[in-house]
């Protein structure tokens, strides 16, 4: 067996462990690499290890390292972030290698299935060739879709990356001498352009009767990469189904318009170039286009996370996970049987909750910030609050229907859930997003799970921001949809009252209001306040809330939990690996 086979099996081998449809990666180290690309039941499964490289796939990311909330581990490894104990020698979210095998395995792919035609098919078994094409046309898509969104994840991280955009030799080691760091508008330009391919839009654009033309009525294929095109929705049943998890046409808009909106924002975009944010929105606006007989909001918010294995409108890109309860173990309460506790989220975010305010019919008409200064407030914290928070946290009072044991929780102080009790919430709260509540851990139940990297929500409210920096909340430009009408779809969903703002910078921290609620525990705000450089988020006392019982009158007090430290002066982007400078003499990013 070759090194390079066995390179090819080893990446695999980082992303089979959750998807149990995919090609085992002790059987994909037997073959031969003509039976890699030509053997006909292998040829949808090459592309996995590239999807294997995606930066956390199964778990919270980081949240634990921003304000959201807190592990109730002292060791865990995210603690250092939180200390501000991480450098260029030690990050636990260091993803150069990973997001560079990715991208190796990748350039691979494209490489080696350009010489792929199925031929032999065509005219002996014309149905089974239209597949074999399809399936031909799917994986160079991803493949070129995948290397797109793991230079995302790396640009985010590190700014400047090496571009790499050739197949390489698989038996050596990566000599950077060759690929020094390029601008962060060259990975752009790359991300965008290889969107543009698998869609089929900007410069390779194609129509009907071109490609009519270009195949003669379809008895050729087209030319690469014309051919390389995402189909354009799942479909809810059938033969496509199983493809939950992968790609599509509507991934590649979200994965160019998320890129673009990045480059507008002030750690990429310092000297605020509008044309960027005019970009970004336009881009968003494709996203926020497309039919929506595929594409929509979940109509109940809590909903969306309850989905395992089914498919969801709001979905843009999804990772499923096989049957598993490790999650549940980690984050149901100390209190239920089989479970530790792990995130507790913080008071920090359950104050942005906004207190809303009810007509007779139970219709929301307003909404305020929540204060503790407010004597209503203060005796009833968990009363009339943004929805989205119920969907969200597990409250201090809150019954917790589980299968092994249905209690109330009490987070008090000496109560059933409380302090304290080993491993009890920090907070006194209790993670709820992404929870199977009626897992049965006692007997080891199991379910699977779908991972939401990016979904319509997250769209309208980048479009919101992106028109609000380009034009003003209230100005539609050539889309027909202002800024403040986008933020208000996703806010009108969660049943919230629309918001108002009287210009641009006030539209702003609506903005970063509604993205820190809508989204919480998405492993977005870790990146949502480098890009926005809004470290001052960070760099304050994570709290949490006390809660003290007398007899039958209950108090509650905000705590301080821990000490936040957040470098302004570098720490809105990741140093390079100390290894990887060693390497390649790359050059450090500022002050690591």
């Amino acid at each position: 067996m070759t090194n390079k086979i066995k390179y090819m099996a080893v990446a695999l081998a980082l992303g089979l462990t959750s998807c149990n449809d995919w090609l085992d990666p002790n059987e994909y180290a037997l073959k031969q690499r003509d039976q890699i690309y030509e053997v006909t039941n292998r040829l949808k499964e090459v592309a996995s290890g590239i999807y294997g490289s995606i930066p956390h796939q199964t778990d919270l990311g980081m949240s634990a390292a921003t304000d959201e909330g807190e592990l109730v581990d002292n060791t865990a490894s995210l603690q250092q972030f939180n200390g501000g104990n991480w450098n260029k020698y030690n990050n636990t979210d260091d993803v150069w290698s990973k997001c560079y095998t990715g991208i190796r395995i990748a350039m691979d792919v494209l490489e080696e299935s350009s010489k792929q035609t199925w031929s032999e098919w065509q005219y002996s078994n014309p149905t089974r060739y239209v597949e074999l094409i399809r399936d031909l046309n799917t994986v160079r898509a991803e493949a070129r879709f995948l290397s797109a969104y793991l230079y995302f994840e790396l640009f985010k991280r590190y700014g400047d990356v090496p571009l790499i955009t050739e197949k390489l030799d698989i038996n050596i080691d990566m000599d950077y001498t060759q690929y020094q760091r390029r601008p962060v508008s060259e990975i752009i330009d790359y991300i965008s352009e290889q969107c543009d391919i698998v869609c089929r839009e900007g410069k390779w654009y194609m129509s009907e009767e071109e490609m009519a033309a270009q195949t003669d009525n379809g008895k050729h294929l087209l030319p690469i990469p014309y051919r390389d095109t995402l189909a354009t929705a799942y479909p809810l049943s059938g033969e496509l189904s199983s493809y939950l998890g992968r790609a599509t046409k509507a991934s590649a808009y979200a994965l160019k318009a998320k890129a673009l909106v990045y480059f507008a924002s002030k750690t990429f975009n310092p000297e605020n170039d509008i044309e960027r944010w005019k970009n970004a929105a336009a881009a968003c606006y494709k996203v926020l286009s497309l039919p929506k007989s595929s594409y929509a909001l979940e109509t109940n918010y809590a909903d969306l996370f309850q989905k395992k294995a089914n498919w969801s409108k709001e979905f843009l890109f999804v990772r499923k996970a096989g049957a598993s309860n490790s999650f549940e173990k980690a984050n149901y309460p100390v209190s239920i049987e089989g479970g530790s506790t792990g995130m507790c989220p913080s008071q920090n975010l359950v104050d942005a909750y906004e207190v809303v305010t009810y007509d007779e019919n139970g219709v929301a008409v307003s909404a305020r910030k929540f204060d503790w200064n407010n004597e209503v407030d203060k005796n009833a914290p968990f009363v009339n609050r943004d929805p989205r928070m119920y969907a969200t946290v597990y409250t201090h009072g809150e019954q917790y229907n589980s299968t092994v044991n249905t209690i109330v929780l009490d987070c008090s102080e000496g109560g059933n859930s409380g302090l304290p009790i080993y491993h009890a919430t920090k907070t006194g709260y209790y993670l709820k997003k992404y929870i199977s509540p009626g897992l049965d851990l006692k007997n080891n139940k199991t379910d699977p799970k779908t991972w939401i990297l990016m979904r319509l929500a997250d769209f309208y409210l980048y479009y919101a921001e992106a028109m609000n920096e380009a034009y003003g909340p209230n100005d539609p430009a050539d889309y027909g949809m202002t800024a403040l009408e986008a933020l208000n779809t996703v806010r009108r969903r969660a049943g919230m009252p629309d918001a108002t703002a009287k210009n641009q910078d006030e539209m702003r921290e609506i903005i970063y209001h509604e993205r820190q609620v809508e989204l919480a525990f998405e492993n977005q705000r870790w990146w949502d306040v480098r890009r926005w450089q809004y470290g001052q988020a960070f760099n304050q006392e994570l709290r949490g809330l006390k809660i003290t019982k007398d007899g039958t009158k209950e108090t509650y007090e905000p705590i301080a939990v821990e000490e936040r430290v957040f470098d302004e002066s570098k720490m809105y982007l990741y140093p390079i690996p100390q290894s990887e400078i060693d390497k390649g003499h790359l050059e450090q990013n500022v002050n690591w």
